[in-house]
């Protein structure tokens, strides 16, 4: 599971980078942990723009006040299957920027510890999501958000994790967004189409490294 990310750029310097208008001022954490806001792309009148999503998805069907069904991740295999992500498959999709996530691995003689996954030469990577904007039971809404996830890359899988965000190349953001695919296989074409393989580096994470 990806339940720790990191993105320290300003919403000035994403706005820029992703050609996107900012939708309301607002703060968030460098790195980002469940239930944290974070700034997230979608698409409003064919215009990208940011928005602040909580990050954990609330499904459309949960009814308590206090909600005890939050998903941070949603694995690519079963979005057409999971009543929590079927419906957000076709219709409610975002893009998720990060510098690097966070995953407990053990490696070599160091042990089982927490590491900072990212690209090898920097740089953000973006990762495919789906969002709700959830009804509490009191009238309040709530934008939320899961990472899809797909199979880690083999070393990832050696280094003792079996997961990993799935990363879209720049060039499949806006078919992402706003494509029209009617069924399932329709996006999950566009997901394999779009699908961008970084070479990942990891290091064990400090917190005086930040």
């Amino acid at each position: 599971m990806c339940v720790q990310f990191m993105i320290r750029k300003s919403l000035r310097e994403l706005g820029e980078v992703f050609h996107a208008r900012i939708e309301g001022e607002f703060e968030f954490a460098a790195r980002v942990f469940p239930r944290y806001v974070a700034p997230v792309l979608g698409m409003s009148d064919g215009v990208r723009v940011i928005k602040p999503y909580q990050f954990g998805l609330i499904p459309s069907f949960e009814r308590n006040i206090k909600p005890k069904l939050i998903l941070h991740n949603a694995r690519v295999e079963t979005l057409h299957e999971k009543p929590s992500f079927r419906d957000a498959f076709p219709k409610q999709r975002c893009l998720i920027p990060l510098e690097s996530f966070f995953e407990y691995l053990s490696i070599g003689s160091e042990g089982r510890g927490l590491y900072r996954i990212q690209p090898e030469h920097g740089g953000l990577l973006v990762a495919a999501g789906l969002f709700t904007r959830w009804k509490s039971p009191d009238g309040k809404l709530i934008p939320t958000f899961t990472m899809i996830t797909r199979p880690a890359p083999e070393e990832l899988v050696r280094a003792g994790h079996d997961r990993c965000p799935y990363f879209l190349d720049p060039k499949g953001y806006d078919d992402w967004l706003q494509g029209k695919g009617a069924s399932p296989s329709e996006w999950y074409e566009v997901l394999r189409q779009g699908r961008f393989e970084p070479k990942l580096v990891w290091e064990r994470f400090s917190s005086e490294s930040v």
